[in-house]
């Protein structure tokens, strides 16, 4: 059995988001690997990760030929989480560089003991930090990874006040580091295979003299619950039920679907917000001719969430700004169709048999697409039943398992074109 180490900072069986890249993927490739995992062992704000995978480990058994192996946080990681906490962000990426120069003296020692045959960067997702795996002489790959992208100014435009400086000092630095980071670029050169989010992410690892290819970084478990049916069909008149999730902020842009359905109000229509923000009042005052028919839930333990997506017709996500976000493939995992931007991993997810893609524009072409989408739903149901039938052709390629079987034969060919020369 080949035999690979992993760096994946975040590994926890009982979060989300990057956690759940590092837990799902790194558990599935014990099934053809002999693996060990680099993984923080204490976050600086006290997410004790490996605990959390001890205690699975403990309750279930251990995870067929996966070795963890938990790395602590630098102590002067510290300094650098506070600097983060008081607004001078930048912190954040010099704490995660300690951690992954400490993981990379780990898998100096571990290769002399064990002679890895590939090296694999896993996460977190972001292009600035590719971790130091690819110093070895060994072969690697790297990703999913993302971050190439920032919000267009056709969309921050339309943003007032401080969330207009903020939108666009972060557009700005995303731009230079693009420009500037040399060791992401050398990362590139380096791999096999740089896996890529989005197309925008491909893009420029290919300017930077990668081999890329498309892979997105979440993916979605099969539902076993047979006792659950999504709902098969729209009736108009009857009310459409609509769901958004998220954090809301200038980057999740509510403010698209409520204007959307602020020109729609008389449409028998109830929308079902989940999540809070700074922005949340604001978005209330918007509404305020529809106020009536949204229910504002706030943030929900993560069944609640998804029974609210259950009973809904139509997940609508308006980010601007994301990878492959859960919510929309939890969604498409229960027969629920997705409205979001085409870009980004979200682009990539939503296609033509499960849910409708937003011409990424501006704010106004947006809001006018969202607005004549549920117009012509209501005058026309089979628009969104359609969907509904065909929505099933989608969940495998989605999944947590298509995904790692398309890293096994591609781990397994780079070794094998290794061993060959």
């Amino acid at each position: 059995m080949k035999k690979i180490l992993i760096s994946a900072y975040a590994v926890s069986p009982i979060r989300g988001s990057e956690c759940a890249v590092g837990w799902e993927i790194t558990r599935r490739l014990g099934q053809y690997f002999d693996v060990t995992v680099l993984m923080c062992e204490n976050t600086p704000s006290g997410d004790s990760y490996a605990a959390e995978v001890k205690q699975y480990i403990a309750k279930n058994g251990a995870i067929k030929n996966v070795s963890y192996v938990s790395v602590p946080m630098p102590r002067k990681s510290k300094i650098y989480t506070w600097l983060h906490d008081v607004g001078f962000w930048p912190a954040y990426y010099w704490g995660y560089t300690c951690w992954q120069k400490r993981a990379f003296e780990m898998a100096e020692k571990l290769h002399a003991i064990n002679k890895f045959d590939l090296m694999y960067q896993l996460n977190m997702i972001g292009f600035r930090e590719p971790g130091y795996l690819w110093k070895l002489s060994v072969p690697f790959v790297w990703g999913p990874t993302n971050g190439f992208h920032s919000i267009p100014l056709s969309f921050l435009k339309s943003l007032k006040g401080k969330e207009y400086v903020f939108q666009h000092l972060k557009h700005f630095f995303n731009e230079l580091q693009i420009l500037i980071s040399d060791r992401p670029k050398k990362a590139a050169k380096k791999a096999s295979v740089v896996w890529c989010v989005d197309e925008v992410a491909q893009k420029k690892i290919k300017e930077w003299g990668g081999k890329t290819d498309l892979l997105q970084e979440t993916g979605l478990s099969l539902i076993e619950d047979e006792t659950f049916v999504a709902k098969k069909e729209f009736v108009s008149p009857n009310v459409l039920n609509l769901v958004w999730s998220g954090m809301i902020t200038s980057g999740k842009a509510l403010g698209i679907l409520i204007d959307a359905l602020v020109l729609n109000k008389d449409l028998n229509f109830r929308l079902v917000v989940l999540g809070d923000g700074p922005l949340l009042q604001e978005m209330k005052i918007r509404a305020h001719s529809i106020n009536h028919k949204i229910v504002w839930k706030g943030w929900l333990s993560k069944n609640e969430a998804i029974e609210c997506v259950k009973s809904s017709d139509l997940l609508i996500h308006t980010s601007l700004k994301e990878g492959t976000p859960h919510s929309v493939l939890e969604a498409i995992a229960y027969g629920i169709p997705v409205v979001c931007h085409d870009t980004c991993g979200m682009g990539v997810a939503v296609n033509d048999k499960n849910g409708f893609k937003i011409p990424y524009t501006d704010f106004e072409t947006s809001t006018l697409f969202v607005s004549e989408l549920l117009q012509s739903i209501f005058a026309n149901p089979e628009i969104l039943n359609i969907k509904y039938d065909t929505i099933g052709q989608t969940k495998a390629m989605l999944s947590w398992d298509s995904k790692v079987k398309y890293i096994v034969d591609k781990i397994n060919t780079i070794i094998a074109q290794n061993e060959q020369k």
